[in-house]
């Protein structure tokens, strides 16, 4: 059986555990949050699996690459899964040794959306340097999982995701902080926003903030949207 470290214990590292503990002999370590005994490790034991996942916000990425650079085993796969994709990368092959295997991906599912099974779920994958034997190995354990795969240039993913998914917390965050739920009546199509609120309820402030600030596209995609909201307004008045 392969061994499988998670530094991170938060909702997507507990959520990893839980999928993937049939399959890897797991250890997991997380100095801010209580780690079950049976998957509890120091971090020098978490960093020599086979696969090393980071569930971790991207903030956290510069202080963790000085702690573990010398504890990473020299096969040791680092799986990155940030909601963003060129910074972790470019932060990976700055920071970490050139021979250091690693693999970005982004995972775009999480513990409220697959539960009860990953089947059918879209995993992004942007880079490795992996041999292709063992890429091979890894997408098809995924897609044994249940997995869609979907190939895509760490730019084009955070292009796409400047809009799929920043700008949708960004109207999320909008929407709840508006006030919606005070409203006395609703419609199916207002029903519809506040699911659309809730969904900023659902999400720690550090996903947020990788999301929002870690993609150089998420700027520009919400300047757009708030000026096409300027627009539809001077035209209305």
């Amino acid at each position: 059986m392969k061994t499988l470290g998670i530094i991170g214990y938060g909702s997507f590292g507990k959520f990893a555990a839980e999928q993937l503990a049939s399959y890897f002999s797991i250890s997991i370590y997380d100095p801010n949050k209580p780690v079950p005994p049976q998957y509890s490790a120091n971090l020098d034991v978490v960093c020599r699996a086979d696969y090393v996942i980071l569930a971790i916000p991207l903030a956290a990425y510069h202080k963790l690459f000085d702690q573990i650079i010398s504890m990473l085993g020299q096969a040791s796969v680092v799986v990155d899964i940030a909601s963003v994709k060129v910074e972790p990368i470019k932060l990976i092959k700055a920071k970490l040794n050139p021979r250091q295997p690693y693999l970005a991906t982004h995972p775009l599912f999480g513990p409220e959306s697959a539960s009860h099974s990953l089947n059918g779920f879209k995993l992004v994958v942007c880079e490795s340097n992996l041999p292709t034997e063992q890429i091979y190995l890894v997408k098809n354990f995924c897609k044994n999982l249940g997995l869609d795969l979907v190939e895509l240039s760490a730019d084009d993913h955070d292009q796409q995701m400047a809009t799929v998914q920043a700008l949708t917390f960004f109207l999320a965050r909008t929407l709840n902080e508006f006030g919606l739920h005070d409203m006395q009546f609703q419609t199916p199509s207002f029903q519809r926003l506040l699911d659309l609120a809730d969904l900023d309820k659902k999400h720690s402030t550090e996903l947020l903030q990788t999301i929002w600030s870690g993609n150089k596209y998420s700027a520009t995609v919400r300047k757009k949207f708030i000026n096409e909201m300027i627009k539809l307004d001077n035209e209305i008045k």
